[in-house]
């Protein structure tokens, strides 16, 4: 049986996972300062580094092996800076660390959302999570053959419109819909169904009460559920305009979600899934490190 754990270091989050033959678990997530630390100071403080060397070390001892890798402002370090770094982590915890370029973490979200379903037809996954980017594959029996990136994401959506952080929101609703789709860039190719991947969907969806049901589309324990999209939209609308933000913040507070961004994520939504003519949306809580698990068992065998 394959035992590893692998390690997604971030700006603000260290997020660990264990791998125990086919089972994948979740470790704590951890926050700390890299970034605003390293945008203030010029580099990561030994305090930030500390904590990264005694989560990896907490589970080598748990998993033996683990596997490390840097997104987010551990893309803008030089090359030295990166060197240091590597040889600084081995120091500390015997282990290696690798730097990815946000091509490759979007690369190991798809392949993370797609790698382990059988589905012969044109399936759409959204790549999107509370940052600046938005990423839209469409994939026809498990090969990418078409994908579109664009420079906004669910912050760049809620700078537009403050309002969508307000306890109730005030811009109207078509309007900001017709705004931003012409802010996508969106590929030619249309799907029935659009999978979400690149944050915990499923927490939000399962948290707010969605009328989520059993995926009869492929089996996936990472996917377990859909929603007609016609019903999200309904949803969707009332999240926006018949919900209060802050009691949903004070009944959630012990969720790892950025509430004040996501009815700006729900917009992108809105937008990609009408303009794709998608008929049924896929929840996930895939991240990267599903698709750099799925590569690593595929590596070992």
């Amino acid at each position: 049986m394959q035992v590893f754990g692998v390690v997604e270091v971030g700006s603000t989050t260290i997020k660990g996972y264990g791998v125990a033959g086919e089972e994948i678990i979740e470790e704590n997530v951890v926050s700390v300062k890299f970034k605003e630390n390293y945008n203030k100071n010029g580099k990561f403080s030994d305090e930030d580094k500390g904590t990264l060397y005694y989560y990896v070390n907490s589970l080598k001892n748990e998993y033996g092996i683990v596997k490390t890798y840097g997104v987010g402002i551990f893309k803008n370090m030089s090359e030295k800076e990166k060197s240091d770094f590597i040889i600084e982590f081995y120091a500390n915890t015997g282990m290696d660390f690798e730097f990815l370029s946000q091509e490759q973490e979007i690369n190991y979200i798809i392949y993370g959302a797609i790698s382990n379903i059988k589905y012969s037809n044109k399936l759409a996954v959204m790549v999107g999570g509370m940052g600046n980017s938005t990423e839209i594959a469409i994939v026809e029996s498990g090969n990418i053959i078409e994908k579109k990136s664009s420079k906004i994401g669910a912050k760049d959506i809620t700078s537009k419109y403050p309002d969508l952080k307000e306890d109730v929101v005030k811009s109207d609703f078509n309007t900001m819909v017709n705004e931003i789709k012409s802010l996508y860039n969106l590929p030619k190719n249309k799907s029935d169904v659009l999978i979400l991947a690149g944050g915990n969907y499923i927490m939000f969806y399962e948290n707010l009460k969605y009328p989520l049901k059993e995926n009869i589309f492929f089996k996936d324990e990472n996917e377990p559920y859909y929603l007609d999209k016609d019903t999200m939209d309904e949803y969707d609308y009332n999240y926006l305009y018949n919900n209060s933000l802050e009691k949903v913040k004070k009944e959630n507070q012990d969720k790892k979600i950025c509430w004040d961004y996501t009815r700006g994520m729900r917009l992108c939504i809105k937008v990609i899934s009408d303009e794709l003519n998608a008929k049924y949306i896929i929840p996930t809580k895939v991240s990267m490190v599903y698709g750099i698990i799925s590569e690593l068992k595929k590596e070992d065998k």
